[in-house]
């Protein structure tokens, strides 16, 4: 678990800067939601104009953090904001993604049917984080980890 930890990667940084915001938020003050929604918007921002797609995977994840960041924000809804504070952190610490896994069985994320197997598979089987440590940054998580060969061993379509 802890051989994921990217102290040099900024994009760790940033979802680990998140994941406090939000932490921060549940157990000290709201406040803090919303810098965790400005670090979110920031980054989908970058990211929307960085890979010029919304389309791109990266700007797909960091665009449906955000939505959810917003969402969450509404009164009733802020106790949810423990989903995302834990799944980051996860995926600070272990590289599992649960909402790029969630995003991968879009249909235009996928290029096979989807099926009961692929389903279970896709959250079943552990990021490969060997592919980060060999430079796979790319999509912009932490050493690349939110990408789909990395969480499902997948290839995404640009």
């Amino acid at each position: 678990m802890m051989r994921f930890i990217r102290l040099s990667d900024y994009t760790w940084w940033s979802w680990l800067s998140i994941a406090c915001c939000l932490l921060a938020g549940l157990l000290v003050d709201p406040i803090y939601f919303f810098l965790a929604i400005l670090i979110s918007t920031i980054q989908a921002l970058f990211f929307l104009a960085r890979e010029r797609s919304v389309l791109s995977f990266s700007s797909q994840l960091r665009v449906a953090y955000w939505f959810l960041m917003v969402v969450l924000y509404i009164p009733p809804l802020r106790l949810f904001y423990w989903v995302p504070a834990i799944g980051t952190l996860i995926l600070c610490f272990s590289g599992y993604c649960l909402l790029a896994r969630c995003l991968s069985l879009l249909p235009w994320n996928r290029t096979s049917p989807l099926t009961l197997q692929e389903f279970v598979r896709t959250f079943m089987v552990p990021p490969n984080l060997d592919v980060t440590l060999r430079g796979k940054s790319a999509s912009g998580c932490p050493g690349g980890v939110c990408s789909l060969e990395v969480q499902i061993g997948k290839l995404t379509r640009t």
